[in-house]
């Protein structure tokens, strides 16, 4: 679970890590995106992505899908390609750094 900021929106998460070796993980997730700049919309989105690394590490590469947005539901879903550098603390304390299409973001958040 996690909060992130980028230029255009603030989001909030919740992911499922679902490892398929010792150093690999797909992601599925979901969660909700607030427009901050010159847009009120609210997106409900979805998240697939890999996640690749061991112990701290991590590098993150999936997608993100904008499914809707309130209050104008007339707009197209979209896929946004995301890329990312994640930081996993022995705690829980989740931090992250990336791209999601060409928007840098960073995000602080809780694994458990």
């Amino acid at each position: 679970m996690y909060v992130e900021h980028n230029l255009l929106y603030i989001s909030a998460f919740y992911e499922r890590n679902m490892p398929i070796s010792k150093q690999i993980s797909i992601v599925a997730g979901s969660g909700i995106m607030q427009g901050v700049a010159n847009s009120t919309e609210t997106n409900f989105t979805g998240k697939l992505a890999f996640i690749l690394g061991k112990e701290k590490h991590f590098f993150e590469m999936g997608t993100v899908v904008k499914l809707a947005a309130l209050p104008e539901r007339e707009k197209p879903a979209y896929v946004m390609p995301v890329t990312a550098y994640r930081f996993q603390a022995p705690g829980g304390l989740q931090l992250r750094a990336g791209f999601t299409f060409v928007l840098p973001g960073i995000s602080i958040g809780y694994s458990f």
